[in-house]
């Protein structure tokens, strides 16, 4: 199964983005993001899936944006299962139009906490602002907000995590 996430015009063709299942059924599925210009009868003009080089599966594709028609956008949050504890990871990708990874940024955070991104804002000044949830510890009931921003290269400037005023680890 796959599904689109975002669909943008582009100077010359339509740009669909989403993620799709390289398997069935879930827990044991593991999805990879894909984007696929399109013209404006729909035929395809090019597609690229599964530029992942983290190592790790990344089930949970939630942030997807353009910056231009040459660079997108992606995040991802996914976790790793210990006995007793579990490892988290935010993945930030900003990949070329031909799938390539062009910058990248991982975030690891421990015991059952994670930095989950649900929204992606280019802004005029060259930096991109994203907002989503965080969970401190699996000690923790609070999901707070958090808010992010980061340069072209993905230099990561934490904003702020709202209750508790925590910062993203740089």
């Amino acid at each position: 199964p796959a599904s689109v996430s975002l669909i943008r015009k582009l100077s010359n063709c339509y740009l669909l983005m989403g993620n799709i299942a390289d398997s069935v059924p879930y827990p044991n599925t593991n999805f990879k993001y894909y984007f696929a210009k399109i013209d404006t009868a729909g035929n395809e003009i090019s597609y690229h899936s599964g530029f992942d080089s983290t190592g790790k599966i990344e089930s949970f594709n939630r942030g997807y944006h353009v910056l231009n028609d040459n660079r997108f956008i992606f995040t991802s949050f996914d976790y790793t299962k210990y006995i007793n504890d579990s490892v988290s990871y935010t993945n930030f990708k900003i990949v070329d139009s031909l799938g390539n990874i062009v910058h990248k940024k991982i975030i690891e955070h421990i015991h059952w906490g994670y930095y989950e991104v649900y929204s992606v804002l280019p802004l005029n000044n060259g930096y991109i602002m994203y907002a989503g949830s965080a969970k401190l510890s699996k000690y923790s009931t609070d999901i707070a907000v958090f808010m992010a921003r980061s340069d072209t290269t993905l230099y990561i400037d934490p904003v702020g995590i709202s209750p508790n005023n925590y910062k993203i680890p740089e």
